[in-house]
């Protein structure tokens, strides 16, 4: 006698194949779904630790679409790009020009709290990190259902950002130390950035250049003057000075020489005009390694420089400590990788005392050094004469 299903009109044969009922079946369609290839994003960028990620990514059985979001100062060209990816293994590339929203999104919040003096290197890198994630992860989102965007972790911390991207679809590795992601690489036969037979590892950004490695790893170990890849020593600068003339809308650069610009193209001009002088030198120690990371960041050195000639014009000395007092902690905020009530009400307030600070400075550059030498403040002042 043929069995029959429970239904309603007990016509149909039993098959244990068709019933979603059954203990068996819903095991297979379990692991069906866990050997399904899912999407992985992968924001590229030809680093070491991104030529890793791609390839553990593609070793995990995932099929891989290589995001390569340009951020560099000067564009750099994405063909090479391509091919190192496609070489890794990825499945599919996609490219975008990122240089605007990650002025928009992350430099220009750091450009405005920050100030000449203030440790800003880690944070110019985070900016650049976050919108790279969160770009990963909408690219995921568009992908389809089950991708997700991946990032590498090490040692408790996240090697590509201070933060994983606020998305509920992301896989997360953990990475080994720089030389055994060389060696996994190497194993593969795959093609690995660090061939090249310099010690240091240079990354340009739209920020600027981060260089490591080498004798940057021993404190104790004398830097070489070559070390700065962009910026000539002051010694080697020509005797003549150059000067730049840039001018700030609530605290913000807008103009240089009169021609207003983008956000980028102004970056990108104070960038030329201080690597011909040497300009942005700038050396971190971290404190739980001891190893020492050195930068080039010239925009930053000029357009800071400039800006606060113009707040000390403008800001009696009571509010202009107020606020460096919390722009410090708006950047301790920033670098936490999270908005918070405080952080906004902070921002409120910068974004009034700024709101002041307007109009042309004329910058002196010579040998390495940067000097506000004239102004045309623009509205009223707050300082008064005593």
């Amino acid at each position: 006698m043929t069995s029959t299903i429970a239904t309603r009109d007990r016509t149909q044969p039993y098959c244990r194949a068709r019933d979603r009922r059954h203990p068996c079946n819903g095991a297979r369609k379990t692991a069906a779904m866990d050997r399904k290839r899912r999407t992985v994003v992968v924001p590229f960028a030809g680093r070491l630790e991104d030529c890793y990620l791609l390839a553990r990514v593609v070793e995990l059985g995932h099929r891989v679409l290589a995001a390569l979001l340009d951020t560099s100062s000067f564009g750099d060209p994405q063909e090479a790009l391509e091919e190192q990816a496609r070489g890794l293994g990825a499945a599919e590339v996609y490219q975008e020009d990122m240089r605007e929203r990650v002025y928009g999104e992350g430099l220009r919040g750091v450009l405005r709290s920050a100030w000449p003096q203030s440790n800003l290197p880690p944070l110019w890198e985070a900016a650049e990190e976050r919108v790279r994630l969160l770009r990963g992860a909408e690219l995921a989102a568009e992908a389809g259902e089950g991708a997700v965007v991946a990032f590498l972790r090490g040692a408790g911390r996240a090697l590509s950002g201070p933060s994983g991207p606020q998305a509920a679809g992301r896989l997360e590795i953990e990475g080994p130390s720089e030389e055994a992601m060389r060696r996994g690489l190497r194993e593969r036969g795959l093609p690995c950035p660090a061939s090249d037979p310099s010690p240091y590892c240079v990354r340009e950004a739209l920020w600027g250049t981060r260089i490591t490695g080498g004798a940057l790893d021993d404190p104790w170990e004398e830097l070489p003057p070559e070390l700065y890849p962009n910026l000539p020593a002051p010694e080697e600068v020509d005797d003549l000075p150059e000067e730049f003339i840039v001018e700030f809308e609530r605290g913000l650069p807008v103009a240089a020489w009169g021609d207003r610009l983008d956000g980028v193209s102004l970056f990108l001009r104070a960038t030329r005009l201080g690597r011909r002088q040497g300009v942005g030198r700038r050396l971190v120690c971290e404190a739980s390694s001891g190893r020492r990371i050195a930068w080039e960041a010239p925009a930053f050195e000029l357009l800071l420089s400039a800006r606060r000639a113009l707040e000390r014009a403008l800001l009696d000395e009571e509010r202009l400590a107020l606020k460096d007092q919390l722009a410090r902690r708006w950047l301790g905020h920033f670098a936490r990788g999270g908005e918070s009530p405080v952080s906004q009400d902070i921002e409120a307030f910068l974004d009034s005392a700024l709101g002041a600070v307007g109009g042309e400075v004329l910058l002196r550059l010579s040998r390495g050094a940067v000097t506000a030498v004239g102004l045309r403040p623009a509205g009223p002042r707050d300082r008064r004469s005593p």
